[in-house]
């Protein structure tokens, strides 16, 4: 998995995930590239720093490059990195996805009860996924199963 530092052509940056350089010059010849905040396809590559993974089940990380020092005098001169401007939601959210996706099993409107299950010890341990309304989600509350909602993106930024 390659990482790329992009940027659409409001100005906007963003990251893009890709099997390889082959497959992003595919997807962004077909215009399937677009930029996660205002969803233009005018992209391009930009230089950008290292991303280190050391196994398959890590979710890499974006290296930054540490502040200049700070001496007294300049403290109230330099701005405080403010984490809104570090991290890309959205680049987040689809590592989140995939992460669960290629590790976990999707057993579906299953959920509940397999998780009851599992956390009962009447089902195998395993890492499950799936779908739980609000009202499946009080019984898995009730039955002390721990679990976490996790946000879907909507459907134009799910790519």
């Amino acid at each position: 998995m390659i990482i790329y530092e992009l940027q659409c052509s409001a100005g906007h940056k963003f990251e893009g995930w890709f099997k390889d350089l082959k497959a992003y010059n595919d997807q962004l010849k077909k215009k399937l590239i677009q930029c996660t905040f205002c969803g233009t396809d005018q992209v391009t590559r930009i230089p950008c720093g290292c991303h280190v993974g050391s196994a398959a089940t890590t979710t890499p990380v974006k290296v930054q490059q540490s502040p200049a020092p700070v001496s007294p005098q300049t403290e109230k001169v330099l701005p405080k990195p403010d984490i809104k401007d570090t991290v890309d939601y959205v680049t987040l959210l689809k590592s989140l996805h995939k992460v669960v996706r290629d590790n976990y099993e999707n057993v579906g409107d299953k959920f509940t009860d397999m998780a009851i299950q599992i956390h009962k010890g009447e089902e195998e341990p395993k890492n499950i996924y799936g779908t739980a309304d609000k009202k499946q989600s009080e019984r898995l509350d009730e039955e002390g199963v721990p679990y976490l909602p996790l946000p879907r993106l909507p459907e134009s930024l799910d790519n």
